[in-house]
């Protein structure tokens, strides 16, 4: 005899819409397994991810599953196996890996399983490696080093001319005086 399902509770829809939610809000996701790791760790992390605005919850893989079909996104499911927790990046891509791999160094049970940026599934290696992105204001910072660096070169050559040419009108000046003093 097969048993009817019903209506999913309400709960649960409010879940799966708000892994959605925070799925759509995100220029990075990463997908955590933490094995191993004990509470006060766990807190830790938290308030490691929290002071640099990333959020982080533990779900379902079910509700996380429902919420990828929901947004159309492919390829995320075989990510999906053994606990879950989703960080949460609005915007930087490279903060929240930032913070997991120095977490990783010393919590061995924890492994970025799979990532998103904006809705590009990353695979394990792909999402660790943004941790190697510069974030905004570092990205800025060069980009106005860049800049710099020719316009450094340019007013230092403009003004090792200007002292030729002084040292020049200098000499011509001293060799007009001698001649007139003759």
């Amino acid at each position: 005899m097969a048993v009817a399902r019903g209506e999913p509770r309400a709960e649960k829809v409010a879940t799966v819409d708000e892994i959605e939610e925070r799925l759509n809000s995100a220029v990075s996701t990463l997908f955590i397994e933490m094995d191993g790791v004990s509470v006060a760790e766990v807190m830790d992390l938290r308030n490691q991810l929290r002071e640099v605005g990333v959020s982080f919850r533990v779900y379902k893989n079910t509700f996380i599953s429902l919420a990828v079909e929901r947004i159309g996104l492919e390829g995320l499911e075989e990510y999906l196996k053994g606990p879950t927790a989703i960080a949460v990046s609005p915007e930087e891509p490279s903060t929240a890996a930032k913070v997991f791999r120095l977490f990783a160094k010393d919590n061995e049970g924890v492994r970025v399983k799979a990532g998103l940026l904006g809705t590009q599934v990353l695979n394990e290696a792909d999402a660790a490696a943004l941790a190697d992105l510069p974030t905004y204001d570092e990205a800025v910072a060069q980009l106005a080093g860049v800049l710099q660096a020719p316009i450094t070169a340019l007013a230092g050559t403009l003004n090792a001319m200007i002292s030729g040419l002084a040292i020049a009108l200098g000499r011509v000046a001293d060799q007009q005086g001698e001649v007139a003093a003759e």
